[in-house]
């Protein structure tokens, strides 16, 4: 279990390596040495911390070499072979594909925000197509009510001023 005690104290290292020189189309020819060779080290780095203490469980075994060099060979050899050095490969894979799914939800996040922004454009427009409208509507209902009744027609077009004067404000207040 120190071997993956190891690597997952490596694990922040590795994502760091893995955001700065990702394996993408633009990158890989010079990511995938720095990859292979931080990799290489992290493995190294784990033999060495891990073969002082096998020889501790293993002290005193005939069939195992006592000094450290013949057991970092042992340790190396079957790393090796049970594919503990791939654990470097499995850690990045699962970075890269944190990192992808990192970036996807920041697009679609930009999305979300930009079709919100979109959306509240559309709803100025149609305000603003709709304000000359009202305001024309107006007009035409004082200008017929002109010749029926000369103090409702005033009595309206003093209302609408103050309507307008009333919007214009807010409009200020929302602009400061």
């Amino acid at each position: 279990m120190v071997d993956w005690y190891l690597w997952a104290a490596l694990v922040p290292l590795i994502y760091v390596l893995v955001r700065r020189y990702p394996l993408d189309q633009g990158n890989w020819p010079s990511s995938v040495p720095l990859h292979l060779s931080v990799g290489t080290l992290c493995t190294l780095f784990v033999l060495v911390v891990t073969v002082p203490v096998f020889q501790q469980f293993t002290h005193g075994d005939p069939q195992l070499p006592q000094t450290f060099s013949g057991m970092f060979v042992i340790c190396t050899l079957w790393a090796a072979s049970s594919g503990i050095s791939g654990s470097i490969g499995a850690i990045v894979g699962v970075c890269h594909s944190y990192e992808y799914y990192r970036k996807y939800r920041e697009r679609e996040e930009k999305a979300v925000e930009l079709e919100y922004q979109l959306t509240q454009a559309e709803l100025r427009v149609l305000k603003m197509q709709l304000h000359p409208h009202f305001l024309f509507n107006t007009l035409n209902a004082v200008s017929a009510l002109m010749h029926k009744d000369v103090e409702l027609a005033d009595s309206m077009v003093a209302r609408l001023g103050e309507l307008l004067r009333s919007t214009l404000d807010k409009l200020r207040r929302r602009t400061k």
